[in-house]
């Protein structure tokens, strides 16, 4: 018999798809400690994908891999618990994981971490925090950072005012495709014609 990566089962690469199968090597990898197979079964309890849809048992998965240094495992619980998911958002849970996420590198954590921050959301209201993870998120590419860093210069919320940098960080995003950064700067634009500063 030949054995087939789960992955590769779940996905059907290459092979006729059978995520019954890949379930099967998902729990046997997972109880020899495969974090990435961890993830996994709790992906599928989460989109109830051949086991019936359940939260508890998606998070406690997801927990055993994040908890063994599975870095997207705690990207998702970041994510899971600050509302993005169809899940109640919870604030202390969203930041402790945000912040091991971020402390890991990943920018849309710091970015959402600096969001919290910014709101005084499961944190004190720190706009000098918010605008200091919002820069280190940017400066990974993270083009909704480099958005949101554009308004705090523009506004003066966190740092010094600052025309120049709005405009530099406000061009970044929307460089990237984000909408709203080339809004804010055609305002801007307007602005000036307007001989508003």
């Amino acid at each position: 018999m030949q054995f087939f990566p789960p992955n590769q089962l779940f996905y059907g690469e290459g092979v006729r798809q059978d995520r019954e199968a890949a379930l099967r090597h998902y729990r046997k990898a997972a109880r020899a400690g495969d974090v990435f197979a961890m993830a996994n079964i709790g992906r599928m309890y989460r989109d109830g994908d051949v086991l019936k849809q359940s939260w508890s048992n998606a998070l406690r998965w997801f927990k055993r891999s994040a908890e063994r240094g599975n870095v997207r495992a705690i990207v998702l619980l970041g994510e899971i618990y600050g509302g993005r998911w169809d899940y109640p958002s919870n604030s202390q849970q969203a930041v402790k994981w945000l912040r091991l996420a971020a402390t890991e590198g990943d920018p849309a954590s710091m970015c959402d971490l600096g969001v919290h921050y910014a709101n005084g959301d499961g944190v004190d209201e720190d706009m000098g925090q918010a605008t200091k993870l919002y820069r280190l998120a940017a400066q990974e590419r993270d083009s909704w950072a480099a958005y949101l860093l554009g308004l705090c210069y523009r506004d003066g919320d966190g740092v010094t005012r600052s025309r120049r940098w709005a405009t530099y960080w406000f061009e970044k995003a929307a460089k990237a495709g984000e909408d709203e950064a080339a809004e804010a700067l055609r305002e801007m634009a307007v602005g000036d014609a307007a001989g508003l500063r």
